[in-house]
């Protein structure tokens, strides 16, 4: 674990773990941010989605998008091309937050997360957490402190608060 933190998947719904699973079985490189990975930091505000920061490069897009597929992604509230056009690599990334609807629920894929300096700095922060026997990057207190800091909304401040908390404890 980074800087001594501890975790394991419990914070998560099965949902959750399974949507995870999916994208590790695939080989997506990826970081967990956003209130999952909060949750698994310490944190008690319950979400329902799940956000990751994915490397770049042709290979970790693929793997993505095949690992999309495999859970019926479909785009999330209109933002994507019509029902059944193909996930790849140029609609992956054509915007900073891309919103998907899966068999597991909800997905948000981040490129270059606000208080962030992207995936290799996330990844530098990370942690690795086992769920249902695999091990998922998952960022640590500093960098969610970082970006939720960063998107300065009403719902993040007591969930900085918390990680703080649990920083100094």
């Amino acid at each position: 674990m980074h800087d001594g933190e501890s975790a394991s998947g419990g914070g998560l719904d099965g949902a959750q773990r399974r949507l995870l699973g999916a994208l590790a079985d695939a080989g997506v490189h990826f970081v967990l941010i956003g209130g999952s990975a909060a949750r698994l930091r310490g944190a008690t505000r319950v979400t329902d989605d799940v956000d990751i920061a994915p490397g770049g490069g042709g290979a970790n897009l693929s793997r993505l998008g095949a690992a999309l597929e495999a859970v019926d992604a479909r785009w999330a509230g209109g933002q994507g091309p019509a029902d059944g056009a193909a996930i790849d690599a140029e609609l992956l990334t054509s915007r900073q937050v891309v919103s998907f609807l899966t068999c597991h629920g909800e997905l948000d894929v981040v490129w270059d997360p606000p208080g962030s300096s992207g995936y290799g700095w996330l990844a530098s922060k990370a942690g690795p957490v086992e769920i249902d026997g695999r091990e998922i990057a998952v960022a640590g207190r500093e960098a969610l402190i970082a970006m939720k800091r960063a998107t300065d909304r009403d719902k993040d401040r007591p969930v900085v608060a918390e990680l703080e908390r649990e920083s100094r404890g």
